[in-house]
């Protein structure tokens, strides 16, 4: 019995045994070492490595830490952009300054947002669809696809790309010249009167620009507004515009910057920049020639539209008014100066400029002799005057279907001095008085302009109110009206 039992008891411990030597996990090879390796963690030979986190850079979270508080400090002070940079410069190893600044970073965001949709609102109710739009995308930038932002974005966008018909008046305004410096100009001396009357300053045309914007109006080519077919026939074209906009047209008058105001405070010629974009040059105070961009309607007016772009949306400019007895543009391009083709030669890049970025050019007469302003003129002495002009300036600027009458006068539609200057090519006449309003002749189209200057601003406050606030723009260096 006791030889049976051992018997069984060697037998079942070299079943152990082999049992043992022949088993192993089915997802393990096999190996002598098996047995041996039995404590070792399964996944060591399946997962790579994961290297023990470093240590965090002591100049790093000195740094990171410095943002944190300075963000804190502007976000305190409710300047939410510097404060946004900030904290998104907060490094994740400060991990004790990392979680919060996140936090405080949606909060940076979130009233981010609420400004920029205020002021893309505040845009889109004056019909700036366009500033609307770059607001709004500057928002997208910090919060891609946010459905505020988007909605509003996709309202400005439809209304720029369905603009309505347009059957309201349409103004046209004029300016002269800018007086650049009122301590030079307003002097007392017997010009002083007359540049108090007909002259607008720089300070008042820049008001007056932010105040026609703010109102919602945009200039237009007049070219988009009339045309005519192959007899002549004068035909209004359909204006269609951006809705709750209303068109302006501006021109320039006198633009040759004679020699007798050269000392009095305004600009003495057109130049081009170091950009090739058109600028004036200016005598200072101190007696110093300067370029400025500051020193005309023209350069300042290019320089709005660019911050602007809502205010012209086919990069309408306005319309420069040009004699020839002094030249143009401050050239003395007239013939009777003995270097008048040199003088050609040094405009032509000017005039070229001006063209290409939406100015448009008038003959305002060769002359603007005192015998326009009643109507003296004889046919024969307004032939000379239109053959001198056509010669002198348009053989520079081109030609133009657009007079711009000297003194504002309007001749009767079957008086032959109007009817020879219709059958010169002009189909657009432009003269002064108080009120959008045009009529057409036939062949012809004449349109009343307002001018904007010391005189109109004193004597015809009305006609300006659809325009300007008079008393936010008036000049304070402007002496008392005589």
């Amino acid at each position: 019995m006791v030889k049976g039992l051992k018997a069984i008891t060697i037998i079942a411990t070299v079943a152990i045994v082999l049992c043992l030597l022949l088993y192993r996990p089915y997802d393990m090879p096999y190996t002598e070492k098996m047995i041996g390796a039995a404590t070792a963690d399964p996944l060591h030979d399946v997962l790579p490595s994961v290297p023990p986190s470093p240590t965090p850079d002591p100049s790093v979270l000195q740094q990171s830490a410095a943002y944190f508080e300075e963000g804190v400090r502007l976000l305190g002070l409710k300047q939410y952009e510097q404060a946004k940079n900030c904290f998104l410069k907060v490094s994740e190893q400060d991990t004790r300054h990392y979680d919060k600044a996140r936090e405080l970073l949606a909060e940076c965001l979130a009233a981010i947002k609420e400004i920029r949709l205020d002021a893309a609102r505040a845009s889109f109710e004056k019909a700036h669809y366009r500033e609307c739009l770059f607001i709004l995308e500057e928002g997208l930038l910090d919060l891609p696809g946010d459905p505020d932002l988007t909605n509003l974005a996709g309202q400005a966008q439809q209304k720029l790309d369905n603009p309505v018909l347009y059957e309201g008046p349409v103004y046209h305004i004029f300016f002269h010249s800018l007086i650049v410096y009122p301590e030079l100009c307003f002097t007392g001396d017997a010009m002083s009167d007359g540049y108090n009357k007909w002259m607008t300053t720089v300070r008042e045309f820049k008001i007056i620009l932010d105040q026609l914007y703010d109102r919602g109006y945009v200039l237009i080519d007049i070219m988009d507004m009339f045309t005519w077919d192959n007899t002549g026939k004068v035909i209004r074209k359909d204006l269609y515009l951006p809705e709750g906009t209303r068109p302006l047209l501006l021109s320039v008058d006198n633009v040759s910057y004679e020699a007798y105001r050269s000392e009095d405070g305004f600009a003495t010629r057109l130049v081009l920049d170091d950009n090739q974009e058109v600028a004036t040059l200016v005598k200072t105070p101190e007696g110093k020639e300067i370029i400025t961009r500051d020193g005309d309607v023209m350069p300042i007016l290019d320089d709005f539209v660019k911050k602007h772009p809502d205010f012209s949306p086919a990069n309408a400019k306005g319309i420069i008014a040009l004699n020839g007895y002094e030249g143009i543009l401050g050239y003395r391009t007239n013939r009777n100066n003995p270097h008048w083709e040199q003088e050609k030669s040094k405009v032509l890049p000017i005039v070229e400029a001006l063209k290409s970025n939406g100015w448009r050019i008038a003959n305002h007469s060769w002359s603007h002799s005192r015998i326009f302003s009643d109507k003296r003129i004889t046919l024969e002495e307004l032939i000379s005057d239109t053959e001198k002009w056509e010669e002198e300036v348009a053989s520079i600027t081109g030609t133009t279907p657009i007079y711009i009458t000297p003194f504002g006068i309007e001749l009767p539609p079957d008086d032959p001095r109007m009817r020879y200057l219709v059958s010169r090519g002009y189909h657009i006449f432009c003269s002064v008085g108080n009120r959008a309003y045009y009529h057409i002749f036939g062949d012809y189209v004449m349109m009343e302009r307002i001018n904007i200057d010391g005189y109109k601003m004193n004597y015809s406050r009305k006609a300006l109110e659809p325009l300007i606030d008079i008393d936010a723009v008036y000049d304070p260096a402007r002496p008392p009206m005589q």
